[in-house]
């Protein structure tokens, strides 16, 4: 289980950067050929984003809603577009109280695969769905579904601003639940940091179960980003 109480608060919180242009989907949508023209060039020369993550997790009994255990950690980490993270965590409390900061290190894992990078639309189909009103804002809603469900591709919606086209939120889940994942929700709100868009916050509720070996309980995490410098070539 502890390996969980730590993924849980970085699924796919790395940057989410827009990549270079490429062939566009769904035949003529211009914003959607904009939107790569924007960030086209992020992928050339950056490799990843470092952040001071603050990443606070309640785990839940499912069927009680009872709190069974609160972790509060503070990490640095290097995020990258397309290899694994670099993590040291800096402080961890369990329960209210310090730990050893080996008792907060969680499992490493490969960033989810850009969507609009140079292999992009290979690996995603993309829809305008026009503007709508989201998180008190008019808002650009792009709709994605990737062209092969792993867990580490991405499927939801991402959210622009209608003229400037900066990325303000990506909402979803991932293409494919293994075991003990039964559910997962994930809501980043993203900010430019040197023309790259960065996770500012991070919420992400998972379920685990499996029957008999796994109790069904939910970890709900938030994580706050702090402290940014991109990472160039």
């Amino acid at each position: 289980m502890l390996k969980w109480l730590t993924y849980v608060a970085i699924l796919g919180l790395s940057v989410f950067a827009l990549g270079a242009q490429s062939p566009m989907v769904n035949g003529s949508d211009e914003t959607i050929a904009r939107i790569w023209q924007k960030y086209r060039d992020v992928y050339r020369t950056c490799d990843g984003v470092r952040i001071r993550q603050h990443i606070n997790v309640e785990v839940v009994e499912s069927k009680t809603a009872k709190t069974l255990e609160t972790r509060k950690i503070r990490m640095l980490r290097e995020e990258y577009f397309y290899r694994e993270p670099l993590a040291a965590v800096e402080k961890c409390v369990i329960n209210g109280q310090e730990q050893d900061c080996e008792n907060c290190r969680g499992v490493v894992k490969k960033p989810i695969i850009p969507v609009l990078d140079e292999e992009g639309h290979k690996n995603y189909r993309l829809e305008n769905r026009g503007v709508t009103f989201f998180e008190g804002d008019t808002l650009l809603r792009i709709s994605v579904t990737p062209r092969k469900r792993t867990e580490r591709h991405f499927i939801g919606d991402l959210y622009f601003t209608p003229d400037s086209l900066e990325l303000r939120y990506r909402v979803g889940t991932i293409g494919k639940l293994g075991l003990p994942l039964k559910e997962l929700k994930m809501h980043h709100t993203v900010a430019l940091i040197d023309n790259v868009p960065v996770t500012m916050l991070n919420k992400t509720d998972v379920r685990l179960h499996v029957p008999l070996l796994y109790q069904d309980r939910w970890f709900k995490s938030t994580t706050r980003a702090t402290d940014f410098e991109v990472l160039k070539k």
